[in-house]
């Protein structure tokens, strides 16, 4: 029973995470994040019991068990801190994010479910992105807190779309970005995909850079690299792989040609206002654990 539901309906799940969450985030923020959390575990458990479950190698065993001491490492921290009524909310948050990831990889063995992934990431990244590139455009004032006081000249505007937030709009759109990769190497080629793969990696990767969130900058690139990585693609060029390249060097011009070059930059730099920031909170952690 459990199966033929799963094999009905699972494909809605990763439409529903990928595509039509941030819509429903914007409207309501504890609302979407409570219903996710509750949406992911319960998916966690049916998968666990279902025929899409199947055990893992001698790496993601280890993954796993590391991942449950990292969990009650952090339940201990969150209840025996300072403020548990702070900590502990964002515990639960982290805990319902492992479940929906796990539950999420389980739930891939279904085949109509990974082509969904990819064709939402698709999608998602081309409306998401297009939305950061028309902002950026046609910018509204922003709070002075979002750029360091030295790049205010160079950086006008941080596109933060449907979220506010442009750390977490780059972030999200970074997340996309792996996937719709993944969708071009995996999903069989048609003219139609072909399109849809490289403007929305174009739309996508630009919405990136005009969140100048250097979090997202470095989090895009390592989910990029894993995805070649774990594929391993040939180096014979063929007509689809020349324009993927066509894009990476469109994106590539506008980055280095743009001021987002000198965002990511601005990490090596010891007087950028944000990094002497964390560099105090580090700081100040150390010393009271000392």
């Amino acid at each position: 029973m459990i199966d033929a539901l799963l094999a009905q309906w699972l494909y809605l799940w990763p439409l529903y995470l990928v595509f039509l969450a941030p819509f429903t985030y914007w409207a309501s923020e504890p609302l979407t994040t409570a219903f996710t959390q509750f949406l992911g575990a319960a998916i966690f458990v049916l998968v666990g019991f279902s025929c899409f479950y199947h055990a893992g190698t001698k790496t993601s065993r280890w993954f796993f068990h590391f991942c449950l001491a990292w969990l009650a490492g952090l339940a201990l921290s969150s209840f025996y801190s300072v403020d548990p009524s702070t900590s502990a909310p964002v515990f639960w948050k982290i805990l319902g994010l492992v479940l929906t990831a796990a539950g999420m990889r389980y739930s891939l063995c279904e085949e109509n479910t990974q082509a969904y992934l990819f064709y939402a990431a698709g999608y998602a990244a081309l409306i998401h992105g297009f939305v950061g590139i028309f902002e950026f455009m046609d910018p509204t004032p922003m709070p002075l807190t979002w750029v360091d006081p030295g790049m205010r000249e160079l950086i006008k505007s941080r596109s933060s779309g449907l979220f506010g937030d442009p750390n977490l709009f780059g972030t999200y759109v970074g997340a996309l970005l792996p996937l719709v990769l993944a969708g071009f190497f995996s999903i069989p080629p048609t003219p139609w995909n072909l399109v849809l793969w490289c403007f929305s990696f174009l739309a996508g990767g630009c919405a990136v850079f005009m969140s100048f969130s250097r979090g997202a900058y470095l989090s895009t690139a390592l989910g990029l690299f894993v995805v070649l990585l774990l594929r391993k693609p040939s180096w014979k060029l063929t007509p689809k792989r020349k324009a993927v390249l066509g894009v990476c060097l469109v994106l590539a011009l506008v980055f280095f040609l743009g001021p987002f070059k000198y965002r990511l930059f601005s990490i090596a730099q010891t007087t950028d206002m944000t990094i002497s920031q964390r560099s105090f909170i580090a700081r100040a952690i150390f010393n009271h654990l000392g």
